[in-house]
């Protein structure tokens, strides 16, 4: 399809993974009760899973009925969107270029894309949902910013824009409704990133440049002379190096060869 050449960044891929390694050395400390003297400390376990399914892999499993309370805490995240944005778009004949281990490589502007994520926080009280929340809060103001590499062979790396969008909070049940089982924190982000396409490699040097450049004759002015076009004279410009199997490193200077072709 399009230029027939495959190519496989793992740019979604990547994308996710760098989003779960933000979340994934939080921890959730057990207090004495009445105290600040510390009895556990836990690494909130994080995966890659929807909302509703995750909701009913802690509260569903017919064969060995555990209580939500053991499973808990947990996060989850995924993928809600990937929208286009234009805000970000540039000239597409504008060339990124990198040279790694002498090899030249070239790759057009990337695309703006925005990828919208939803992180979840499964905590048996509101307390340690708080605790969770405020150890994500500070960094986002209300963006944070990584550094994500986004083409291996051409050691490619952008800052990348992390902006939370939302938070809110809700109550989960297990059994009759009257009894609180566990609280769902939910905060939506959206990841500023790009799509690349394929790699290529180095065009080569400009040796030499030709260009017609029309010139018009002293002192005509354009609005009194409609005949003006009639006196055009035509010039080739021709510019190479000196000489011309000079390298970029080189010292070298260049010729530059003009002709006159009168179109009358």
């Amino acid at each position: 399809m399009f230029n027939n050449v495959h190519f496989y960044h793992r740019t979604i891929r990547r994308c996710v993974v760098a989003f779960g390694n933000l979340f994934n050395q939080i921890t959730l400390v057990k207090y004495e009760k009445g105290t600040f003297n510390e009895v556990e400390r836990i690494t909130v376990p994080i995966s890659y899973s929807g909302n509703e399914n995750y909701a009913q892999r802690l509260l569903g499993n017919p064969e060995l009925p555990t209580a939500v309370q053991i499973k808990l805490p947990r996060m989850s995240f995924e993928i809600t969107g990937i929208q286009y944005d234009p805000s970000r778009k540039i000239s597409s004949f504008n060339e990124e270029c990198a040279t790694v281990d002498g090899t030249k490589s070239t790759v057009q502007t990337p695309t703006p894309y925005n990828i919208e994520f939803e992180l979840n926080i499964y905590v048996r009280n509101m307390e340690d949902g708080t605790q969770i929340v405020e150890q994500i809060l500070p960094y986002f103001n209300p963006d944070y910013t990584l550094a994500m590499t986004y083409i291996d062979e051409m050691n490619l790396i952008k800052n990348t824009p992390i902006i939370l969008n939302e938070i809110t909070h809700s109550n989960g049940f297990e059994g009759d409704r009257e009894t609180v089982r566990y609280v769902n924190w939910r905060l939506t982000f959206t990841m500023k990133t790009y799509m690349y396409g394929p790699v290529t490699g180095s065009r080569g040097i400009i040796r030499q440049v030709n260009a017609n450049v029309y010139s018009v004759p002293y002192g005509t002015d354009l609005l009194d002379a409609p005949d003006v076009a009639d006196n055009l004279s035509r010039m080739m410009i021709t510019v190479t190096p000196d000489p011309i199997d000079a390298e970029p490193e080189d010292a070298y200077g260049f010729d530059t060869v003009i002709q006159n072709y009168p179109d009358q």
